[in-house]
């Protein structure tokens, strides 16, 4: 009889997260309905759903999109993110996913 020991997320390495991710992804995509929504998810939605109603945003090309989001990242220009309460600890998450395979990576998520 052959016992396979499967290692806990911290023992893995990065590749192994990550093939546990996609392989994760792959089951949770069959049945996207199965999938619980986070309510901040929702209130973040409403809000810019009520922005849009109310004339305070618009919506925008993709193109146009693209180009602004190119340009913004190539200038490496400073903005203000506001990090909602509920989503610091998966940005915190990132962080450290990505530190873990690539020292330095992981600034990418830090206001370092």
């Amino acid at each position: 009889m052959t016992v396979q020991t499967i290692p806990t997320i911290e023992e893995m390495t990065p590749g192994q997260r990550a093939e546990l991710l996609e392989e994760l992804w792959k089951v949770m995509s069959r049945r996207p309905e199965d999938i619980e929504v986070p309510a901040w998810h929702l209130r973040v939605l409403d809000e810019r759903e009520r922005a849009l109603a109310n004339g305070e945003t618009e919506f925008v090309d993709w193109e146009e999109a693209k180009m602004y989001i190119r340009e913004r990242t190539t200038r490496r220009t400073e903005m203000t993110i506001r990090i909602l309460p509920e989503a610091r600890a998966d940005l915190i998450d990132a962080y450290w996913f990505y530190e873990e395979s690539e020292v330095g990576s992981g600034d990418n998520f830090s206001n370092r």
